[in-house]
């Protein structure tokens, strides 16, 4: 609620622009039209489907840690900044382009302590939630450069949904095997 849902817009938008199967220029039309593609309804029923099922499958076998709660959409968030620190933009224009101009090395490494604390904190769960976020991001980040060529506001929302079904998924693994 208090982003507006432009996470879940832009995985809607990227889903709908690679889902055409259209050239490159035409791509970056449909992520700017207001209009949701049956491509984007169905990224977006199978993401929060994925993610439910997660959730409550996590609640059976650890009862919530609420940190592990917390750690999953801070990590996820984090990431985007990690993206839009190293990926080049697409455009000069737009939210992306904004959040870029004001991002320093002494920013990110502000919001890296909050995570440093909880990976401290539970070192076990949490490296690998790391570890594993990082090869998520540069899958990802390979991803958008060849379908994409550069980031904008939409790949960066849509890196945070992906990013947090992935980590459930990685938690999920890890309470299920331990």
């Amino acid at each position: 609620m208090l982003t507006g849902g432009l996470h879940v817009d832009g995985l809607m938008d990227i889903a709908d622009a690679i889902g055409s199967n259209a050239p490159l220029e035409k791509k970056w039309e449909i992520m700017k039209d207001p209009h949701v593609g049956s491509f984007g309804m169905i990224a977006l029923f199978l993401v929060l489907g994925w993610k439910l099922g997660l959730l409550v499958a996590l609640i059976e076998i650890t009862h919530v840690l609420p940190i592990l709660l917390l750690f999953i959409p801070v990590l996820a968030r984090f990431g985007t900044l990690l993206l839009l620190y190293w990926m080049p933009l697409a455009k000069q224009q737009g939210l992306a382009w904004e959040w870029k101009k004001g991002l320093s090395i002494h920013g990110m490494i502000l919001s890296l302590v909050p995570l440093v604390v909880l990976v401290l904190i539970s070192p076990s769960i949490f490296a690998l939630l790391f570890l594993s976020y990082g090869i998520y991001l540069l899958g990802y980040a390979l991803w958008i450069m060849y379908h994409l060529k550069g980031l904008n506001g939409d790949v960066l929302g849509a890196s945070i949904e992906g990013g947090e079904l992935w980590l459930l998924l990685v938690s999920y693994i890890w309470f299920a095997m331990v």
